[in-house]
Parts: C-alpha cells; sequence; structure tokens
C-alpha cells in the first residue's frame, strides 16, 4: 500500500483550517489527567478520541493492537488514521462485532488493520462489512483482513462512498462475496488488491449491485457454491462499471463462470478476464504476475495487461496505485492495481 502520511489539514470554503488533533496510544489513559492532546498525554481507545472530535478534527493512533468491545462508529467529519501505517496498527473485532462503520460523507479512515470484525447476525441492510461498512465517506490505505459476515465479509460500501489502495483478504462471507458495492449508487473500490476471499454460494470475491471497479487486482478467491445467479469470483449486475481491472486465477469449486451473473450485463472495459466478455479494451489472457501464487499481483515486465488500461480523470499527475509508485508510468495506465514501473533510462519524446 502507498506510505501513510500523517495529513490532517482540511479545506473548506474559507481555505484550510488546522484540526484540533486527538492521540491515541495502548499505553495512554481515558481517565485522569490525559486529555488526548498530545504523545505526552494520549487516549487509550480509538473510540474515547472518536467520541471528543468535531468536524474537521482527526484522531491519530500509535503502534498497536486495539481490541473492541462495541463496534466504532465515525460520524463527524474527522479524519481516523494511524501514525505509522496498516501494517502496525490494527484494530481487532475479536471476531464478535463489526470493527468500524463510516457514515459521514466527509470523513477518512486511513492506515489501519481491520481484522476479525464479525456481523452475520441480523439480516438485511445491516449485515456486511464485518471490517467495515462505509455508508459514506472515503477508506484508504487500509488492509481488511480475516473478517466475517453474511455478504461483503470485509468491506460493505454504500453511496458515493470511496475505498481505495486496500488490501482486502481472506474475508468470509458465508452467503457470498468478500467485498460488496451496494445499491444504485457511485461507491468505488478503486486501486484494490481484493485476494484470498471465500463466499458461496455466490460471488467469491466481489459482489457489485451499485457502483464501480477501478484499477483493481482480483486474484485468488474462492467461490464455493452453486448459485448460478453469481457463480463466479465477481458477481456484477446491469449497469455496475468494471474498468482497468484485472481478474484472473480465481477458485470455483463447482461451476466454472462464463458470464457475471444471470441475465446481467455490467459495462467492462479495458479488464483482463477470466472469460470472453464483450467490452472495449477487454482482454482473456493470462495477466502474467511476477509470482502467480503469490499475493501482490505485480507484473511482469512482458505482461499484456501494461500499458492497456485507459486513462481516467482521477489519474492526476499526482496519483498513485497501490505501492505508491505514479499511476500511469508510460503515458497509458495499466490494467489492475500495480504499475509497472518505467524502466532506467527510459525516453519518450512528445511530439
Amino acid at each position: 500500500m502507498a506510505s501513510n502520511q500523517a495529513d490532517v489539514a482540511y479545506s473548506d470554503t474559507n481555505g484550510f483550517k488546522t484540526a484540533t488533533i486527538y492521540y491515541v496510544a495502548t499505553n495512554g489513559l481515558d481517565t485522569g489527567a490525559n486529555d488526548g492532546l498530545s504523545w505526552a498525554q494520549p487516549f487509550k481507545t480509538i473510540s474515547n478520541a472518536v467520541a471528543y472530535t468535531v468536524n474537521r478534527d482527526a484522531v491519530v493512533v500509535s503502534n498497536g493492537t486495539y481490541n473492541l468491545t462495541v463496534q466504532l462508529t465515525v460520524t463527524n467529519a474527522i479524519t481516523l488514521m494511524s501514525a505509522n501505517g496498516a501494517a502496525v496498527t490494527i484494530i481487532d473485532g475479536g471476531n464478535g462485532r463489526r470493527c468500524l462503520l463510516v457514515s459521514n460523507s466527509v470523513a477518512v479512515i486511513k492506515g489501519l488493520t481491520l481484522q476479525r470484525g464479525n456481523i452475520s447476525a441480523g439480516g438485511g441492510n445491516v449485515e456486511g462489512g464485518g471490517g467495515v461498512w462505509v455508508q459514506y465517506g472515503t477508506v484508504s490505505n487500509c488492509l481488511i483482513a480475516n473478517n466475517t459476515a453474511g455478504y461483503g465479509a470485509g468491506v460493505k460500501v454504500h453511496n458515493s462512498s470511496l475505498v481505495t489502495h486496500c488490501i482486502i483478504a481472506n474475508n468470509t462471507g458465508a452467503n457470498g462475496a468478500g467485498a460488496q458495492l451496494q445499491f444504485a449508487g457511485t461507491g468505488r473500490l478503486r486501486n484494490c488488491l481484493i485476494y484470498g476471499n471465500s463466499g458461496g454460494p455466490a460471488s467469491g470475491a466481489l459482489l457489485l449491485a451499485g457502483g464501480s471497479l477501478e484499477n483493481c487486482t482480483v486474484v485468488s478467491n474462492t467461490c464455493a457454491g452453486n448459485d448460478a445467479n453469481f457463480p463466479g469470483a465477481v458477481g456484477a449486475t446491469t449497469g455496475r462499471v468494471i474498468i482497468n481491472t484485472i481478474i484472473r486465477n480465481n477458485n470455483y469449486t463447482v461451476m466454472t463462470p462464463t458470464n457475471f451473473g444471470t441475465n446481467f450485463t455490467p459495462t467492462v472495459t479495458y479488464s483482463c478476464l477470466e472469460f470472453a466478455w464483450p467490452g472495449e479494451g477487454n482482454l482473456y489472457t493470462n495477466a502474467l504476475f511476477v509470482n502467480p501464487t503469490a499475493t501482490n499481483g505485480a507484473l511482469l515486465g512482458t505482461s499484456p495487461c501494461i500499458n492497456a488500461g485507459t486513462n481516467l480523470s482521477w489519474m492526476t499527475a499526482n496519483a498513485v496505485d497501490l505501492t505508491g509508485k505514479l499511476r500511469i508510468a508510460m503515458r497509458v495506465v495499466d490494467m489492475g492495481a500495480y504499475e509497472f514501473p518505467m524502466p532506467p533510462g527510459t525516453v519518450y519524446s512528445l511530439r
């Protein structure tokens, strides 16, 4: 994942406003003299720090594992982020609760591991997103792993929310899908690696009932059921958008998929797939990963997915891939979450 940065400035109609920053550390205190306003006096729990925030505040979390007794909920327009990245900052649901619910369109969650969340009871709209349910907001640079739910075990995305530069791995959906984009919103999964998830009977990796999948790599997921409506690694209803994405090397224990779902026609373009699908720029071929059994999705220099995507509006000069490399290395974006770097000494002549 791209490197984590403690950027807690916000922009509003009056320019930039410096946030009040609350600090959390495993050796902190929620009671007594600590006010949470410095690393010298941090709070102990993330939930306590979040409770103090108002719009445009931030919570910065130090290294450690934070074991939850209740679900974390972010309803204000705040940033909740790690100090040093997801690898060392872990929120653990203990297999007894969802890790995180985000429900503010300006809220940002960045650089955390969300693991062992469980929201497999309740049914309907509340059943999903064991790691995180993003009703509104942005989740970036997170590892979302080893969560369970009915559908969308790792992450469930609603409305215009964005999940970007995340690894969604080893989540188990009892009914289907390690991740789920729900309803007819404009939610997006972007620059994400989705691997090792299992679901059944419908869709092992991802169920798109809304939104879009952009520059993601979907590999080594397992669909363990026999739901003909959504038989494969990715199920997608009519009108959904899949673009610049690699869906390869997934496992099917009952049937081999030939579509994204019975009677559904998502719009799929510039993507490398496991089955032939109509759409501009689509490939039906080996993506040529550096290590087909690995879980990082990096491309060999001979991969047909290099320079085979289509440039999108968010791919500005500073846009990066999942690992922090420039998103467009050689004028045309690569398929998948990993950009193949420009070879040293390469010179392009623009006319």
